[in-house]
């Protein structure tokens, strides 16, 4: 009987182990498909910008800097708005 117990602590031991560690790599997106997908996107992204021309590369480097600027006078606008308050 004790051997029945034994065993049945170690299956149950076991499944909510798997369970477990599953669960954890759901909730930090460490998945098989996610990573996949991440690749396949970073490879679209990459064989685009192969294509494009020179000027297309400038033009998409102004537009990064640009936003970039944008962001950062934002961010000190709203670091200025709560020094006021």
């Amino acid at each position: 009987m004790a051997g029945n117990w034994v065993q049945l602590i170690i299956f149950m031991g076991i499944c909510v182990g798997w369970v477990s560690t599953y669960i954890f790599r759901v909730a930090t997106k460490q998945m098989t498909y996610v990573k996949q997908l991440e690749q396949y996107e970073e490879a679209v992204m990459r064989k685009r910008v192969e294509e494009m021309t020179e000027a297309e590369l400038e033009a998409l480097a102004g537009e990064v800097d640009a936003d970039k600027q944008r962001k950062a006078a934002a961010r000190a606008a709203a670091a200025q708005q709560q020094g006021k308050q």
